[in-house]
């Protein structure tokens, strides 16, 4: 089985705090997340198995290996999804920049033993 992969838009050159699109993670591993454009604001990464409660996801910086539940400067973070129905990337505090948010996720499913 070959690898599945999803790409993902949670804020498409932001201006204001707001929610973002949530993405269905359920049965991913996780979510790799690309930040720009942040001037003065902060990205929540946030999780939910019911699609209706949120909270705060404890996410590795790909950098520098550093574990925190949101970012205030660009970069790439990994947000561990195992378990979780749906992630989102939440702008909050905003008061500056044009902000992007996007996101992969590669799942394996498996592999074929040749003849």
């Amino acid at each position: 089985m070959a690898a599945i992969q999803e790409a993902y838009t949670f804020q498409s050159a932001v201006t204001t705090n707001g929610d973002g699109t949530a993405a269905d993670v359920s049965g991913l591993p996780g979510v790799t997340v690309q930040v720009e454009g942040i001037s003065t604001a902060s990205v929540i990464f946030e999780g939910t198995i019911d699609k209706s409660t949120w909270y705060a996801i404890l996410s590795i910086n790909m950098t520098s290996a550093a574990l925190a539940t949101l970012t205030a400067a660009d970069g790439l973070w990994y947000i561990p999804a195992t378990g979780v129905e749906q992630v989102r990337c939440r702008i909050s505090t905003y008061s500056g920049g044009t902000i992007t948010v996007t996101g992969r996720a590669i799942y394996n499913g498996g592999f074929v033993l040749a003849k």
